[in-house]
């Protein structure tokens, strides 16, 4: 008989160990239910979180989107880009010829690498 159940933060399948929720998911209720995904952006993105988020008000908004924690993300608008998912705006200035956020993301990344 198997009584253990996981914490917040924590799901687990059958009789597998618990395990922590993986980024863009979360679990913020006692029990072996699976991990909520966050909510999606406005472009129909997944937003992320850190590994074992205990709620929806750690979703943060995917790279090239931004809004509030756990709330609704709008994408960022065109020729501008934010590059992380922590809270903040578009404060990334694409190049002239590269206005969709696709374009500008792929130049910023290549810029870091």
């Amino acid at each position: 008989m198997n009584d253990c159940l996981c914490v917040t933060d924590y799901s687990k399948k059958g009789s597998q160990p618990c395990i922590s929720c993986v980024p863009g998911k979360y679990k913020s209720e006692l029990g072996n239910q699976p991990c909520e995904n966050c909510p999606q952006d406005t472009s129909g993105i997944s937003q992320s979180s850190s590994p074992a988020s205990v709620s929806s008000s750690m979703c943060r908004c995917a790279q090239g989107s931004f809004g509030p924690s756990g709330g609704s993300c709008v994408l960022c608008q065109n020729g501008k880009y934010k590059s992380n998912i922590e809270l903040g705006m578009c404060d990334e200035f694409c190049p002239l010829n590269m206005t969709s956020p696709m374009m500008c993301k792929m130049f910023i990344d290549n810029r870091k690498s």
